[in-house]
């Protein structure tokens, strides 16, 4: 008879943080691992576009050129663009477009739009931009006002941005604008909502009250009349044109709502989703839902700190059917993890990695994002020393951190559910002998597999010696991973951390007897 058993080892796809590790079906741990076809696997790399400066980037807008794409970068005491082409290179140095006069902050949050005039006999473009102290205060109420630069349909000239005629008396413009062509919206303060159709007529200003709290953030519709989504603090309202003298007409959605951050809205096709108070929701313009979310809700609200909520940014990762919501964890006063929602699969996973800002793929092939940390820039050196300075990174490319002609491991794991034997047999109360297991993976570099045993749900975990198995298992042999450990109730991690390292999970098998009786 058969001393050892063999089975799948193999959880429910996403990393549920809340409840007990020990009552989870689905994976407990993991670091910079995502889930295709219910399946671990490793994150692509990053690589750093641009080392920057000593100020951190709040907020990235891409306006497409010819085989680039101007990449304007907002932070908290200037605006300037870089040109990125279309394979991802940095086309030169930073331009500088900071307005005259303009007065800085270390609260500044930047807004940018494009708006576009049909002239007599051309097309002119605008991008509009505006700087709102709101970083630490959602609901502050001070309106800034909006700039503006014609950058013609072609790349940008070195010229600053100057000040549009909206002056401060309107005091509607705490929230910020959006575009709608031909209109232009500010909003803010009290739930008023302004628009005007031309960027030289500011004084004749519509507005309108549509909520009962400070509007915050807004969004286009797709399709159809022409109509936006605003954000309030406690409603989402959806604006139509009408024509007419009234040109609009505004309708609450129905639900109960709340947003925690102005930037955590993110739109994918026609449903747009946001990080509010206490839960996660989605709306497609008609009606308000609660996201569920089982395995990291409390997790992340918890933790979360709120002081600096509203540095929470989220983008769209289209290509692996995710959005990515970046956020202060602890005592942390800048982003330092990242939330992860895949709504193809309705799962849930976390990793460590902060980011400021972002914008997704779009004319370039993969997502920019801003650091919320330092790296000694070798560009900028001072009494000999490399200045810390905040760069901008080009995610999903490669396998590897890659910066200044260094190409850094990135650290991947993932951690399976609890195994038992009396899962499957409640009398038999005796510890699982681990015999081996064999590693099916699409897999570049070692990796390792670590045995994570406990006696009880609460006792400490012991971890085995990290096995370690290679990238090409030519035969069983090298495809198995022999071990002999024991525990009652076991998982097992698996971890990439090499360079060039990358895996996919197949179908993983264990093999496991009975072992001592339990005391």
């Amino acid at each position: 008879m058969t001393n050892h058993f063999i089975k799948p080892l193999q959880s429910l796809p996403g990393i549920q943080r809340d409840g007990t590790s020990f009552d989870s079906n689905n994976y407990i741990d993991g670091q910079w691992c995502r889930f295709y076809r219910g399946r671990p696997k490793k994150i692509g790399g990053y690589r750093l576009l641009d080392g920057g400066n000593i100020e951190i980037i709040r907020t990235l807008y891409g306006v497409p050129q010819q085989g680039s794409i101007d990449c304007y970068l907002g932070r908290p005491s200037t605006i300037s663009t870089l040109n990125i082409t279309n394979n991802g290179v940095a086309g030169g140095a930073e331009i500088d477009h900071t307005p005259d006069g303009f007065v800085d902050s270390p609260n500044n949050l930047w807004n940018f739009d494009i708006y576009t005039v049909l002239g007599e006999e051309s097309l002119t473009t605008y991008i509009l931009a505006q700087a709102i102290p709101n970083l630490l205060d959602i609901n502050n109420s001070t309106p800034s006002l909006i700039y503006g630069l014609n950058i013609n349909q072609g790349s940008v000239a070195d010229s600053p941005f100057i000040l549009l005629d909206l002056t401060e008396e309107y005091g509607l413009s705490s929230g910020g604008f959006i575009v709608l062509p031909p209109f232009i919206f500010v909003y803010g303060n009290g739930g008023v909502i302004g628009w005007v159709q031309n960027i030289d007529v500011w004084p004749t200003l519509k507005n309108a009250v549509i909520a009962n709290t400070k509007i915050v953030a807004a969004a286009q519709m797709d399709g159809g009349t022409p109509s936006l989504l605003f954000w309030s603090l406690n409603q989402v309202i959806r604006v139509v044109f009408v024509g007419g003298t009234t040109q609009f007409s505004a309708i609450p959605l129905r639900g109960t709502t709340s947003i925690i951050a102005q930037k955590s809205v993110v739109r994918y096709n026609s449903l747009y989703y946001w990080v509010g108070q206490d839960q996660f929701y989605v709306t497609n313009g008609e009606r308000i839902a609660v996201l569920p979310n089982t395995l990291n809700k409390n997790y992340f609200f918890s933790q979360l700190n709120r002081t600096y909520a509203n540095k929470i940014v989220g983008v769209l990762n289209s290509l692996w059917s995710e959005i990515w919501w970046f956020w202060p964890k602890g005592n942390a006063t800048e982003n330092t993890d990242v939330l992860i929602y895949n709504y193809e699969f309705n799962i849930w996973y976390d990793s460590v990695l902060g980011r400021a800002s972002a914008i997704p793929a779009s004319t370039l092939p993969y997502p920019l994002m801003s650091d919320t940390n330092t790296i000694p820039n070798p560009y900028l050196i001072v009494d000999g020393v490399a200045t810390p300075t905040y760069g901008l990174w080009m995610h999903e490319y490669g396998l590897d951190q890659s910066q200044y002609n260094q190409q850094l491991a990135i650290p991947s794991y993932f951690t399976t559910n609890i195994q038992t034997l009396f899962s499957d047999n409640p009398q038999l109360d005796n510890q699982m002998r681990i015999f081996g297991v064999e590693a099916d993976f699409v897999q570049t570099g070692n990796m390792t597999a670590t045995v994570n045993s406990q006696v009880y749900a609460n006792t400490a975990i012991t971890e085995s010696t990290a096995y370690t198995f290679g990238a090409s298992p030519q035969s069983f042999q090298l495809a198995k991973t022999d071990m002999n450990e024991m525990g009652r109730e076991v998982s097992f991690t698996f971890a990439s951390n090499t360079q060039g390292g990358n895996y996919e999970s197949g179908k993983i098998l264990l093999k496991y007897g009975v072992g001592q009786q339990n005391q």
